[in-house]
Order: structure tokens, then sequence, then C-alpha cells
């Protein structure tokens, strides 16, 4: 399900993040607007891979009609391949399908491949930079949605590794993640978007989220609880 929180405007650039869930969990499309710094429009669902290159390519089309010009989308190729190539299938730009530089460890060389790749070296980073964004209100939400994931999403006491409560979900904030590590790739200072109808969402962020993957530990289960 596509939502948009506010109108586009004529000339504005965006970032997409996506994070697939081959159908076991939820997919997630999330926009950051370049000149705001907001997130106007997400997209999540359960859906299949393929499937998902096609809400992704609509999600593009609408901001192109919008904006004038298709976003920068980053699709999670850790398990996003199919995405991907539905995504080449409908030709979506091949331009605006962001590239990762990777070492390929047989040719010994450098190459560009499309999509984001997600690993242990670059998780923590991506989400220490997003919480400290949302501390300090760098990054404006609006969607109640990744604002819950926040709420549940917390560091593991034996790992020390962020991750969501169980039972809980995190596809919107690693959507969310990439596209604020692409966005940050080639930033400029942004200003808040124009107010929308209902003022009272303009800082729905409550100042409980602000500290999330901080400040809120996993509580330690005994075993002997059963």
């Amino acid at each position: 399900m596509i939502k948009i929180f506010r109108q586009l405007e004529g000339g504005e650039f965006t970032y997409i993040g996506a994070d697939p869930g081959e159908g076991v969990s939820f997919a997630a499309g999330v926009c950051i607007s370049k000149k705001y710094r907001d997130v106007p429009l997400t997209y999540h669902a359960r859906i299949e891979s393929s499937a998902f290159g096609y809400e992704l390519n609509k999600m593009g089309l609408y901001v192109k009609k919008k904006t004038g010009e298709f976003p920068l989308l980053a699709v999670e190729r850790n398990i996003g391949a199919a995405t991907i190539a539905k995504l080449i299938d409908l030709e979506y730009p091949y331009g605006k399908l962001y590239r990762q530089k990777t070492f390929d460890r047989i040719l010994r060389q450098e190459e560009d491949r499309i999509g984001w790749v997600t690993t242990s070296a670059n998780r923590r980073k991506m989400l220490d930079d997003l919480a400290l964004d949302i501390r300090r209100k760098e990054l404006k939400v609006y969607d109640e949605e990744i604002v819950s994931e926040m709420l549940t999403f917390i560091i593991a006491e034996r790992t020390g590794e962020p991750k969501p409560e169980r039972g809980h979900y995190s596809d919107l904030i690693m959507a969310l993640a990439i596209a604020n590590q692409i966005a940050k790739e080639n930033i400029i200072q942004s200003k808040w978007a124009p107010s929308t109808e209902k003022k009272e969402k303009d800082n729905f962020l409550p100042e409980k989220a602000e500290g999330f993957i901080t400040e809120k530990y996993e509580q330690p289960r005994d075993w002997r609880s059963g």
C-alpha cells in the first residue's frame, strides 16, 4: 500500500530506499526528499519480490509525474535480485537505479552493481546515522508505522546489535536507513517541508522515539521462567 503524506513539488529531487520481504516479512519502500529532508511517500505490504518491483515502478512514475524526475532508487540486493530484474524489465530508468561499488575478489577490481548491499560492516553505521538524524530533528517523519517500528527497535543484550523486538518488524526502518545513506552521498542543506493540512502531524515523531536504537534494551530472559 502506497501512502502519500504531502504533495511533491516540481523539481523536487527524491531518493527511495527499498527493502524486499520475499513474501515472508513485509516489503518496504521509503522516499526521502533532498530539498526538505522529510518522508513524503512510503510503501509497506507483504508481497513477493517481483511484484514489489511493479509497486516500486509505480512509486517512481508517481514521483516523476509530480516532480518531473524519477527518484534515485536503491533496492537492497541481499534478497532483492528479482525486484531489480523486474524494474529493469519494466524499463525503470537505468541511470536512476542506484549502483554500489563492490570489490570483485576473483577479478581483483572494483565494479558498480545495481542495488544496495547491507553488510555487517555498514548495517550499524546506517542505523546509527539514521538514529542521529532523528534525534537532531534533521529528518522529518510523518508515517506512524515507521514510528511504531522505531519504538520496538532495541539493542540485543547479548550481541549489542540493533534489531526489532520479538514479534515486530524493521522493514520500514531498513528502507528508510538505505534512503538516508544514499541521500547523504550527495546532500544539501534542507528546509522544512510546507505545512500539511493536519498541523498536528508536522512534528508527529514523539520525544520517546528520538533515542531509538541507543536507549532501549532487550529485557534479559531468565531460562528458569520457562
